[in-house]
């Protein structure tokens, strides 16, 4: 989801620990710069920032699902061992506070910083920030609830609204916000509202439209005889565009003689955090991960398949994507050192290139994702949505309503972290369009961005599918029998409700 910047850490599995993480659903559903993207495992961050994830969460046979609602509603939740420590900060002073918890880390954690600091200060009210693994954040808030310590606000995302919303977990933002006149409803996207109302009650605020885009290094372009205004419009044209963008130590080419795959100086592409990527790719050639209408899983459909193993034939038979794994390099960090062209990344990345001047426009510039099946194309996309825990009443809830109203108020500051401000009189205001990468990934969200479908088990569903995604890719795991195999323990979790 910004999004989602706590970087994963990936690792190869053996097939049974495959076998055993499709099985059990054992992966966390944090996302990166959000915290990081969907599930993650916090690695060494990219010159001092916390930088893109690079592969599925690493799955754990000790590792407990994330949350689900049980088929009488309440949430099942297991306890995670070790869980990763959150980062903690103080805000402002004064005896009045908002506890508030998010899973924004990185680039876009920055940018929450600034706003609330600026909030403390002109409120004297302070602020204990939060920051969780998207994945502990998403098993921590219900059991916070149950346990009557849930904090005074938080963000999640859409696809997470149908599960919790209906758990009773969450206050109605109808009741708080919109039928109140505090916020106007028709100013934010009405698709994203539609995600966010269950049985006709929103239970949360927009605050962003974030997802996957492409940034890409013209200056590599042009040196391989391309030319960068001309981006690839199908996956033929994006395969044979990454045979000429891709080197060895030595100049050579993967297609030519002598070419050596251990010794690449330049990838053209990277399948980065395969969760985003492949849902794209996927969408891209027809596939759907389940039907929720008619609870029909279709991951092991031809679609879904062909998609995937686009992707694992780049890295393995074509060898001009970068391996994903244990011991590999992030694309984050390929590009930062020229030897990444196309990188598929979250929109969330604007900081990155701030912090690196040379990156800059005109050298690297910012689009909708290519497609790599027959030119239909199509991008993930989410939302960050600001959420009042039940249990939250009195003066708690008039801070935390007050605190929203604000971030609200401010929401076209929050386009400084990368991600497309909620307000639709802000994305037409003008402001955006000063931000470069901004300004693209907001036409890409409108034309072709799509959001995962809504399910009352989505993050177990989602923790079926990950790591066979993780598997597929690193090759445990044949494409078929990985989407297969997963495709069967979606199904019975569609089949319980």
């Amino acid at each position: 989801m910004s999004e989602e910047r706590q970087e994963r850490s990936s690792s190869l599995l053996t097939r049974r620990q495959a076998l055993k993480a499709i099985g059990m659903g054992a992966v966390g559903i944090a996302l990166a710069a959000c915290g990081g993207g969907a599930g993650s495992t916090p690695t060494a961050p990219v010159g001092g920032q916390v930088s893109t994830p690079t592969s599925s969460p690493q799955p754990s046979p000790t590792t407990a699902p994330s949350p689900s609602a049980s088929p009488g509603g309440k949430p099942t939740v297991a306890p995670t061992p070790l869980p990763p420590t959150p980062v903690v900060q103080e805000i402002g002073r004064g005896t009045e506070k908002v506890i508030f918890w998010h899973g924004l880390g990185g680039a876009d954690g920055e940018t929450m910083q600034v706003l609330l600091q600026k909030y403390t200060k002109e409120k004297g009210i302070a602020v204990r920030s939060e920051t969780y693994d998207w994945g502990l954040f998403y098993q921590k808030l219900p059991t916070s609830i149950i346990a009557g310590t849930p904090p005074d606000m938080a963000i999640m995302h859409e696809w997470a609204m149908a599960q919790f919303g209906t758990q009773g977990v969450l206050q109605s933002a109808d009741d708080l916000f919109f039928n109140a006149g505090i916020l106007d409803k028709s100013d934010y996207n009405e698709e994203i509202l539609k995600k966010i109302t269950i049985d006709g009650v929103a239970y949360g605020v927009p605050w962003d439209n974030h997802g996957w885009g492409l940034w890409y290094n013209t200056k590599l372009i042009k040196d391989a005889g391309l030319d960068p205004n001309k981006l690839p419009k199908n996956g033929q044209e994006y395969l044979e565009w990454c045979y000429k963008l891709t080197t060895d130590e030595n100049g050579k080419h993967p297609d030519e003689n002598g070419f050596n795959p251990k010794k690449v100086a330049v990838y053209a592409t990277h399948p980065s955090w395969l969760r985003p990527t492949l849902l794209s790719t996927i969408w891209q050639f027809g596939g759907e991960v389940f039907d929720p209408v008619k609870k029909k899983a279709s991951l092991d459909s031809e679609n879904c398949i062909k998609a995937v193993q686009y992707w694992v034939d780049l890295v393995h038979e074509h060898r001009v994507a970068a391996p994903t794994g244990a011991g590999t390099t992030s694309p984050a960090d390929l590009y930062a050192n020229n030897r990444l062209v196309l990188m598929w990344e979250g929109s969330w990345m604007l900081n990155f290139f701030k912090d690196r001047p040379k990156l800059l426009p005109p050298v690297t510039k910012a689009a909708s994702l290519p497609s790599l099946s027959d030119g239909t194309q199509a991008a993930w996309m989410s939302a960050h949505i600001f959420v009042i825990p039940n249990g939250i009443e009195g003066d708690r809830l008039e801070r935390a309503k007050n605190l929203i109203k604000w971030l609200e108020d401010h929401n076209a500051e929050w386009a400084d972290s990368g991600q497309v401000p909620a307000k639709l009189s802000v994305q037409n205001s003008g402001i955006i369009q000063k931000l470069w990468s901004v300004s693209a990934f907001a036409k890409e969200f409108q034309t072709i961005g799509r959001t995962e479908p809504q399910h009352v088990a989505i993050t177990e569903i989602q923790a079926q599918y990950e790591p066979a995604f993780d598997a597929a890719l690193n090759k445990v795991m044949s494409v078929k029998d990985a989407l297969t195999q997963a495709n069967r323990r979606i199904q019975d979790i569609l089949d319980r409700y």
